[in-house]
């Protein structure tokens, strides 16, 4: 297991697989995202942050309670589906990313929570650039075809009737290759409100 890494990182793997109390043999059959995702869920969960205390979460229970339509972009399926599509020498490189981040994981996730609570979409994109400029497939696979994907919805969506709200994760939102971007290029006007 250790050695779907460096030998340079291999240290670094083993130290989270140790503070995850996880045996590396238990993820043997893992695919390198999945235990890249497993990792970093765990030291996310160490920062005392819960899923329920997210904009998802939230805005979910807000809609159920309202009796308001509530649909996905994608599905949980497709999502991890995504994960699947990398290349093995792209999994690797997104399992290191994990171990390279470690370390200042608490520092990285409180600034870019503050990023997003001030609506920072450059921080943003920095800490979403750090990590996807070292492999361009994770940015296209995850971040560029995606976006073109609900840009696309988007416009469609515009020729419907009544009022959506779509929420999509931050690092969606900053960059280049941004959601807000793409709906700009296709001649929209997107503004900041709140």
């Amino acid at each position: 297991m250790l050695d779907r890494v460096p030998p340079a990182k291999r240290a670094g793997l083993k130290t989270l697989f140790d503070k995850a109390q996880i045996p590396p043999a238990a993820l043997k059959g893992y695919k390198s995202w999945a235990v890249g995702i497993t990792l970093g869920a765990l030291l996310i969960k160490d920062l005392k942050y819960s899923a329920d205390d997210g904009v998802e979460h939230g805005l979910t229970a807000d809609f159920a309670t309202a009796h308001k339509p509530i649909n996905g972009l994608e599905t949980s399926a497709q999502q991890f589906g995504f994960f699947n599509q990398l290349s093995d020498k792209a999994q690797a490189r997104f399992l290191e990313s994990v171990v390279d981040d470690a370390p200042n994981v608490e520092r990285d996730t409180t600034k870019m929570i503050s990023a997003w609570e001030s609506g920072n979409p450059h921080i943003i994109a920095e800490a979403f650039d750090k990590d996807m400029k070292k492999e361009p497939e994770l940015q296209r696979i995850l971040i560029h075809n995606r976006n073109a994907n609900w840009a696309g919805w988007v416009m469609a969506r515009l020729h419907g009737k009544g009022t959506t709200l779509v929420a999509v994760g931050a690092g969606h939102l900053a960059g280049s290759d941004s959601v807000i971007a793409m709906l700009r290029a296709k001649g929209l006007k997107v503004v900041r409100v709140g």
